[in-house]
């Protein structure tokens, strides 16, 4: 039987039928939250825009403060119910709220008083705005955990209805506050927002049992998931390191220049976000059925090579036409075009790699990943810093990131690889195939901006050059896709066959 087909318990459908439902969400979602991010970028400008991101950082990075709670019941849920333990994983449900509650509500009391003694170095209306945020964060940590219960109940329905209600109030509402009202407005906006979905998230999907809560178990919740949520943590600092050291040691215009491709971006990172969160309650099922590695190369092998060739048809089409909306609707960020292509170019490790991070997760290495992403960090840190001293600005900064990436992309797939089993002439194999979509989409672009190169001025004829790189790109890079879809499990058989 197809492990990737198989249908079982709460989520009845196929994993390929979720992953279409949930990607068609997810999509839905950015693209909302890609043009809340374009339209705040025009009314703020680069400078307050800068601040935002600040913002965003700081509110993404809080994200982690439930300890591993909800990483441990995302993987822990699952697989139980594959053991047929359906009580114990109503208990990891209750005390997974409870340490939420509990844990988000400390946080914010603790950043409002770090926002407290700093309140001289802030402007009256900055020191506003980041009491907002405070406000906000217990209610964006107690619907991360509703979105992480959903996922570990593989209800992605009802989470993809919460994931799009979300972007779409955040985005209406927040950006005509904004408009109105500038950076507060919209941060009001973003509260109520908040405010409502968690209400109704609460009432229908997600009721709280917390007479169920048990502080024994919520130790060992902890215990079980701060590993798991301090490789997330760490892999969190590795993919905003470069923000982070531009918030630093450049100007908040800087970073608002730099971020606003950090929306684009998104969009193509939505193809390993949405595959992992469904494929990952299905890998802790089939791992919790025999304790088998070898049982997880499937889900690593096709998965990785399939997400790898088509982000490189989209980040080639959207390298193409980066320019344009930068162009026509923001151009005070036409400095953003040449680090944003290079940030496209460092996002394909992010892709590769992102089913190596649910494999070693699984198999509970957090440890061994911990240790390769604090060596990534180092190693990005250092080339960033580099970059910046030598005066190469955004753009040696997005080098630097490009660097960084893909040292941790293939020192993951290699550790992953070794572990579900496969031979290390194999592993070499399989690395190298992850690698040519990558060396291929880099070539077409070369030649290609070789022969028609990009023109300064948006005239008929740099329209009709652009229109043109599409189709020599894209044409011959989809029907490589499809070839290599087709030959799919094929592909995957020769890794796994014994």
């Amino acid at each position: 039987m197809n492990r990737l087909r198989r249908t079982k318990g709460t989520g009845s459908q196929s994993a390929f039928f979720q992953i279409t439902v949930f990607s068609f969400s997810n999509y839905l979602s950015e693209l909302f939250f890609f043009l809340r991010g374009l339209f705040l970028a025009r009314i703020l400008g680069p400078e307050i825009f800068g601040v935002w991101a600040q913002m965003k950082l700081a509110l993404n990075g809080c994200r982690h403060s439930s300890l591993g709670a909800n990483d441990a019941m995302v993987r822990e849920v699952p697989y139980l119910k594959g053991q047929n333990r359906l009580a114990s994983a109503e208990q990891i449900k209750a005390a997974a709220a409870g340490i939420n509650l509990v844990l988000s509500t400390t946080a914010a009391l603790l950043i409002a008083l770090l926002v407290f003694l700093l309140r001289h170095q802030l402007s009256p209306g900055m020191l506003t705005a980041w009491l907002i945020l405070v406000v906000i964060f217990p209610l964006r940590q107690m619907l991360w955990y509703t979105r992480a219960r959903l996922r570990a109940e593989k209800r992605f329905d009802r989470l993809s209805l919460v994931m799009l209600s979300l972007a779409v109030l955040t985005t209406v509402c927040g950006v005509a506050s904004g408009f109105f009202f500038g950076l507060i407005g919209f941060l009001v906006a973003l509260g109520a927002s908040h405010l409502l979905v968690l209400g109704v998230v609460l009432k229908t999907a997600c009721p709280l049992r917390l007479q169920s809560f048990r502080l024994g178990l919520s130790l060992r919740l902890i215990r079980t998931g701060f590993p798991i949520m301090a490789s997330r943590f760490l892999l969190y600092f590795l993919y905003n390191v470069d923000q982070i050291l531009i918030w630093l040691l450049l100007s908040q215009a800087d970073l608002g220049l730099y971020s606003i491709q950090a929306n684009i971006i998104t969009i193509v990172l939505l193809v390993p976000t949405v595959v992992s969160a469904v494929l990952y309650p299905r890998i802790m099922e089939a791992f919790g059925e025999s304790d088998n590695p070898r049982k997880l190369a499937p889900y690593l092998i096709q998965p990785t090579l399939m997400m790898g060739w088509m982000a490189c048809l989209l980040l080639g089409l959207i390298f193409i036409l980066l320019h344009l909306p930068v162009k026509w609707l923001l151009p005070e960020y036409v400095a953003s075009i040449t680090p944003g292509r290079v940030l496209l170019l460092a996002s394909f490790f992010r892709v590769i790699a992102n089913m190596s991070m649910i494999s070693l997760i699984s198999l509970r290495q957090e440890q061994r990943l911990m240790r390769i992403s604090l060596a990534a960090i180092t190693v990005c840190a250092i080339v960033d810093g580099l970059m910046i001293a030598k005066g190469y600005g955004l753009a040696g900064v997005a080098v630097g990131t490009v660097i960084g990436f893909g040292f941790y992309a293939y020192v993951a797939i290699a550790s992953a690889a070794r572990l579900v089993g496969l031979t290390a002439r194999r592993a070499a194999l399989f690395m190298a195939l992850t690698l040519a979509p990558f060396l291929l989409m880099s070539t077409l672009l070369g030649t290609i901006y070789g022969l028609i190169p990009e023109q300064g001025a948006l005239d008929r004829m740099a329209l009709t050059n652009t229109l043109l790189r599409c189709g020599l790109f894209g044409l011959p890079m989809a029907l490589l896709c499809a070839t290599i879809f087709g030959y799919r499990r094929q592909l995957a058989a020769t890794f796994t066959r014994r």
